[in-house]
C-alpha cells in the first residue's frame, strides 16, 4: 500500500476523469479517446450511478473502521477529536 500522508481533512473528495477511463481501457487491452470516454461516462446515467457506488463504498468503509475502532477500545467509543453529526 502507498505511504499514507497525514493531514487534517474536513472532507474527502474522489473523482473519476476521462483520463482514468482511458487508463482502465488501456489496462483492458483497448483504447478510448477522451471524447469517447466522456460520452461513455455520461451515457445512461453512468456518472450518477458511479457516484452512488463511490458513496456507498465510502460509507461501508467508514462504518467498518468505526466498528473496528469500537472493538479495539473494548466496546467503548474511541477518543474523539471532533464531533460528527449525521443530518
Amino acid at each position: 500500500m502507498a505511504e499514507l500522508k497525514k493531514c487534517w481533512r474536513q472532507k474527502v473528495v474522489a473523482e473519476m476523469t476521462a483520463i482514468h477511463l482511458q487508463q482502465f481501457a488501456h489496462e483492458m487491452g483497448t483504447s478510448l479517446s477522451a471524447p469517447d470516454a466522456l460520452i461513455f461516462l455520461n451515457e445512461h446515467g453512468r456518472a450518477y450511478e458511479m457516484w452512488q457506488h463511490m458513496m456507498r463504498a465510502g460509507e461501508d468503509y467508514i462504518k467498518s473502521k468505526l466498528q473496528e475502532s469500537h472493538r479495539l477500545h473494548g466496546g467503548r467509543s474511541a477518543p474523539a477529536r471532533m464531533q460528527v453529526s449525521r443530518q
